[in-house]
């Protein structure tokens, strides 16, 4: 992966391999940055698309009791492009939070039991969000500045930078809540296009 000659600046925060247990409840989808490998040329994350992306998922998830589905390996994309039949969940997103100063897009999982084990075991240990640009709204078909169509159970992911599952980061501090917030002084850094990895 390519990044910016500053991006040691803003390289994640070291992480310490947690023992092995329980899937987590909280999980990071998204983080600001730049992704350089869009075909398109560079995107780039601002937190205004983070609190786009939260947003949408408070209208049209949240409020109406509905989840954002995690699969793996991105079988959500696939199945609707016709390249695989069936596209099982391995979790699903009941609830999304903005953490860090609104730089970082955390997500509350239901897991399946099976996706629980394997998360829990290291089989899978790491997410890949799939994020629509500018797509209309299902309601009032107005342009959405981003959106999380899905997030998918991988282990090559190319958003390296977001916090791996059984990780926990050093500069993490307590909520309230239980959940671990990072330091809100830790940015994003350079990313590539997460779209590109459903490409059949």
């Amino acid at each position: 992966m390519t990044q910016n000659a500053d991006s040691g600046a803003n390289a994640a925060p070291r992480a310490v391999l947690l023992p092995e247990g329980e899937a987590p409840q909280w999980v990071m989808i998204a983080r600001t940055g730049r992704w350089e490998g869009h075909p398109q040329g560079p995107e780039v994350i601002s937190a205004a698309h983070l609190n786009a992306a939260h947003e949408y998922f408070q209208r049209h998830y949240q409020a109406h009791g509905t989840e954002l589905p995690i699969d793996y390996h991105h079988a959500s994309v696939l199945a609707s492009r016709g390249s695989v039949a069936k596209a099982p969940a391995a979790g699903w997103i009941r609830e999304m939070e903005l953490r860090a100063g609104g730089t970082e897009l955390w997500g509350k999982v239901l897991w399946t039991a099976e996706a629980s084990s394997e998360v829990a075991a290291r089989k899978f240990r790491y997410l890949s969000p799939v994020f629509l640009f500018n797509a209309a709204d299902r309601v009032t078909g107005e342009p959405v500045r981003m959106l999380v169509h899905s997030v998918a159970l991988t282990n090559t992911p190319f958003l390296t930078e977001l916090q791996a599952l059984n990780e926990q980061s050093l500069e993490t501090t307590a909520a309230t809540d239980g959940s671990r917030h990072r330091n809100p002084n830790q940015g994003g850094e350079s990313m590539s296009l997460i779209d590109a990895l459903a490409q059949p």
